[in-house]
Formats: C-alpha cells, structure tokens, sequence
C-alpha cells in the first residue's frame, strides 16, 4: 500500500513537507491495524530526512506549533526506537515524487523496495537524531533570571514609591487582602487609614527604636535625660503609634497670645494710611464683621459647600483644582460698575476678570450638554463642567438677589424709569455672560407698577474709535420685582 499527496501552493519547507509524509504513514499504520487481523504486527518506520528523526527522538526543545501538533501525532502511534533512516538512493517513496518512465519505474524498486526488506531480519541501526541550533522551528528560549535583594531597612521600600499616596495604595491592597482573607470586610476609606497607621508605625520603629523600647519597659522617658522626645511627653497610643503630649502646642500658643498682644494696631493703620489704605482687624472665623461687603465671601461659602458635600469625593486633586479655577473666573466676571453705560454706545461694565486677565474677551466654557450621570463616568473632564454649571446656577441666583435694593421698611419703592441700567436675566445665556441693558421704554399694569420694559442691549465689540461693530438690538422683557 503506497499514498502520496500534492505539494501545497503555499511555500512550504522541505523539513516540514519531509515531516508530513512521516505523519501519513503513522496514519497508514493505523489503517492497517483496523483493517488486517495481525495480532502481533510490529510496525517499522523509515524516513531520508535526518531532520524528521531528530524532531522525533527530541525531548528536551520545544517547537513552533505546526511541527509540534505533528510530531505529537506520531508519536501517539509509534515509538522514536520504531523509527530508522533509509538512504534517498534506496527509499522507493522518491519515486512518486519524481517523474520516471515506464522502462525506469520498472528497472527502479518501487514495486520491491529496499534490499533490507527482503532479509530474515532488518539490520539494527543507531540512529543519530540532531537538531540544528539555527533551525527555525525551534522556539526560542528566554531566561529570566530573578536575584533576591535584601532591604535593610523600611525607608528603602518607601524609595521605590514615586509618592506617599502610591505607597498607601499599595499597602491598602495588601490590607483588604489580609481583611477578605480572615473572612472580615473593609472599605476603601478604612482599608488606607489601616495602611496609613502601619505606614508611620513601621518607620517609628526605625527612627525611634530605642525611645519605643524604652516606652514598652517604663512607659516613660523621665530617666533618659539625654533624649529629645523628653520634654515632649511621648506615649504609645491604642494603634502602637508613638505620640507626643500637647506641650509643645501649649508653648505655641502662649508665644502667638504675646505676639498679638504686642501688635500695635495704631501704628499699623498709620503707615497703611500713607499709601492710602484703610486697616481693619477682623478676628478669624469671623467674616459676618465685615458687613456687606462680606457678603459676597458668604455666598460662594455656601454654594461651594452644598456642591462639595455630597459630590467632592468624586473629584480628584487635580479636579477639584480645576473646578476651582472654574468658579474663580464666574465670581471674577460679574460687572463692579454701571456708570459706562449711561451712553448706549459705550463699552461693558468693567469686571475683575479685566484687571486680572487685562482681557475683554469673553472665555466660552465647552459646548455640549452636562447632566448629573457625568460625575459617574470615566471621564472627569465633565464631571467637573457638570458641577460648574450646577455652580453657575446656584450662585447666579444669590449674587442677583444682593443686587436688589434691601428693604427697610413698607413703603412703595419707585418704578424702573427710562435711562436705568439693568442686568438681563436669562437661563439660556452661557455661565460669565452677563447681559447688561438700558432701558428706553416702560410699560406699566393698571396697578402703576412696570411689568415690562424696552432694553436696548450692550455689546462688547467696538471698533478703534468705540463704535459698535453691529446693530444694537433692542429687546423687550418683563421686570422681576
């Protein structure tokens, strides 16, 4: 029984074309075993290709995966001692894979085979099977070689930390580790103030070794006279951290109570008053002192504590700056003065943005719509736009309300009149664009009252000579008393 097959199209080496032919007759064997009804056959195999045997009698290499599939093919069939050489001169299987002629296909052994067929016994070989160190179906092998390195001391670790907040990330993984693994549960916010606690306590144990023996035998360091914890009281709290009275904050404070006694508040106002400055001594935590013109400190307090209180821990260090940054440049581009537009042709109410920035432009924030879902998502460039916006709106409403005149008593206050500066009101204008009109005409109720109004808007572009670059337009809007 003799089979041969096609070569592929796709170039294909002769090493693997040479293990092919060996892969098909292990398959050949196996039909012969299901076919004939030999109970003790044994199988012999011959190939010409030295490469073939070494693949086969391989046991220490690894190979590419086509070679690797086929030769574990063949050996679940036979055995490598199964396996011989034949030279190319008497191997007949060359013939099917050359052309010959009817005279030399019968003067060759195609139909005999190889002499060492016909004998009693097949002749015993020693195979050498070599796998060349350049031949391209062996893997590559990479040695990684690892070298133990021993730290002398915890602050080495620490080095090998770009900052102190990488450091407590990786020392809180190895804690809810250490929690999940005892069956116990812990937090993220929990889980670092536990790697932070561990933290410091490794690194007293090395910076004050001898003052925390000293402390676990008399609880004191009264008898160390030479030690400069001493006079600082040092104790060992519930956590193993070593502490400090509060003496030394005891003698801070008493040494700032002298310094302000000293302070001479005359001499102050004095020389603050050449320069044309007013002095106030306004105690900390007191800004409602201040009257008024503390107002403004109080507003953006509050809008800023009912936006960071349930949403600041979604912000990062770099966000929170951000936001910041953000409101700063809303408060600073609310109008300081009016005066300008007494004259419908004149330039927009200075604001402290122009005296900051020396600009008169206007900075448009993004465009897009932010709702609440973006302070969830991956992206915390919106979830700071969103909480600006929510900024806007909030302090957009205080800051107007101080605007209005504040009442003192019940008596009827007098009507918007023509000529009078206002500032429009309007949701869908863009966070620091305020809108500054004046008023050319009024339209009062049965009541007497001004419910709606004629404006004639401002614009912030003017030519060389101060002129509006376009039409001023005018517009009518209702009053909000």
């Amino acid at each position: 029984m003799a089979k041969a097959r096609v070569c592929p199209l796709k170039p294909t080496t002769i090493p693997r074309l040479e293990l092919q032919a060996a892969t098909r007759s292990v398959k050949i064997a196996n039909i012969l075993d299901n076919e004939l009804d030999y109970i003790s056959a044994t199988h012999h195999f011959w190939t010409d290709s030295q490469v073939v045997l070494g693949y086969i009698h391989n046991e220490t290499k690894r190979f590419h995966m086509y070679v690797a599939n086929r030769v574990e093919r063949i050996r679940q069939t036979s055995r490598p001692e199964q396996w011989n050489y034949v030279a190319s001169a008497e191997n007949p299987a060359d013939h099917a894979s050359r052309r010959l002629t009817t005279e030399e296909m019968l003067a060759s052994n195609w139909l005999t085979g190889p002499k060492f067929l016909w004998e009693n016994e097949i002749p015993p070989q020693d195979v050498t099977a070599e796998i060349f160190p350049d031949d391209v179906e062996v893997k590559s092998a990479t040695v990684h070689a690892t070298q133990a390195e021993t730290f002398t001391s915890f602050e080495e670790r620490l080095t090998r930390f770009s900052s102190l907040e990488n450091a407590l990330k990786a020392v809180a993984v190895i804690v809810k580790c250490s929690y999940r693994k005892r069956g116990l549960s812990i937090d993220e916010v929990e889980a670092k103030q536990v790697a932070e606690r561990n933290l410091i306590c490794a690194i007293q144990k090395e910076a004050f070794r001898e003052e925390r023996k000293q402390l676990d035998k008399s609880d004191s360091l009264a008898t160390s006279k030479s030690n400069s914890l001493r006079q600082l009281d040092p104790f060992l709290d519930d956590h193993d951290l070593l502490r400090v009275g509060g003496s030394n904050f005891m003698g801070a404070k008493h040494e700032l109570k002298k310094g302000l006694s000293e302070l001479d508040e005359n001499q102050i106002a004095t020389q603050l008053l050449k320069i044309n400055c007013e002095f106030r001594m306004n105690p900390p935590a007191s800004s409602h002192m201040g009257g008024v013109w503390e107002l403004q400190i109080r507003n953006v307090r509050n809008v800023l504590n009912g936006i960071l209180d349930p949403s600041g821990t979604l912000l990062s260090t770099s966000s929170l700056r951000t936001f910041l940054y953000e409101t700063m440049a809303i408060i600073n581009s609310r109008p300081l003065t009016v005066e300008d537009l007494e004259c419908p042709d004149g330039p927009l109410p200075l604001t402290p943005n122009h005296v900051l920035t020396m600009k008169s432009g206007l900075v448009l924030p993004p465009q897009g719509q932010f709702v609440k879902e973006d302070l969830y998502l991956r992206k915390r460039w919106r979830r700071v736009q969103y909480l600006v916006n929510l900024f806007w709106a909030h302090w957009k409403k205080e800051y107007l309300h101080t605007l209005q005149a504040r009442k003192t008593s019940s008596q009827p206050q007098p009507n918007i009149e023509a000529n009078d500066i206002v500032i429009l009101q309007d949701e869908s204008l863009c966070r620091t664009d305020w809108r500054i009109a004046k008023v050319i005409e009024t339209i009062s109720s049965d009541d007497g009252l001004v419910r709606r109004a004629t404006l004639l808007m401002a614009t912030p572009d003017l030519d060389e000579q101060g002129q509006p670059l376009h039409k001023r337009s005018v517009i009518e809007r209702h009053v909000h008393n």
